[in-house]
């Protein structure tokens, strides 16, 4: 078991080690919907693709269209359940496949999808085996093809939350709980996890009573 007493986990590991997190749950190595012939050929373009389409493959790379103030603003988010805001329009590069998630309230302009068409297929251009581009909207039966990418950060404790989407203090209390409390039924027993919680159930760590533990992330 190691010791958090005596060595604080390194900050510069903290992305690497939320890699990890997506790898073990996702398309690769994880359960999902795909079957064994399909998850067989991910695993071979995973071994022979380079580094940065592998990285693309274990974690998604998202961004939330929201329009603040009159204006469009295009912001990088991470790829976790809490970004699923109902007035954002979400689109997510994951290698083999591209979303566009629309939230309930979001705006349904031609501009907005527009926009998110050019950023993934510009990112995906002359990419083989070329992705394939999915889009939903809040409520969709299959939109859970898409949420089951993200990390199910709702299922945190809420400073783990705040230190993912600090801008959560911006909100109201009530439209905090909006965007917790649609996913669920949610089961922190499960084996789909957060972050921290995952993180802590591996390294089994202890706080120590003054500074920041192994698990303080």
């Amino acid at each position: 078991m190691i010791d958090s007493y005596e060595y604080p986990f390194p900050p510069k590991l903290l992305g690497p080690l939320k890699r990890l997190h997506h790898f073990r749950r996702g398309v690769i190595i994880g359960p999902s919907v795909h079957c064994s012939d399909e998850k067989a050929l991910l695993c071979d373009l995973f071994l022979r693709l380079p580094l940065h389409d592998c990285l693309c493959m274990i974690t998604p790379t998202m961004w939330s269209f929201r329009y603040k103030n009159g204006f469009l603003e295009r912001n990088q988010v991470p790829p976790e359940t809490l970004a699923l805001w109902g007035d954002a329009v979400i689109a997510t590069d994951n290698h083999d496949s591209m979303f566009i998630w629309h939230g309930r309230t979001s705006p349904r302009c031609e501009k907005v999808q527009k926009e998110c068409k050019e950023l993934l297929l510009t990112l995906s251009r002359k990419r083989f085996p070329a992705p394939k581009l999915y889009i939903h909207y809040e409520g969709d039966s299959m939109e859970r093809k898409f949420i089951t990418r993200l990390v199910p950060s709702h299922g945190g404790e809420k400073e783990e939350q705040l230190t993912s989407f600090p801008e959560f203090l911006e909100l109201s209390t009530e439209l905090q709980e909006s965007v917790r409390t649609r996913f669920s039924p949610y089961y922190p027993s499960s084996n789909d996890i957060s972050f921290k919680r995952w993180f802590c159930s591996v390294t089994e760590a202890k706080p120590p009573p003054n500074g920041t533990s192994l698990c303080g992330l």
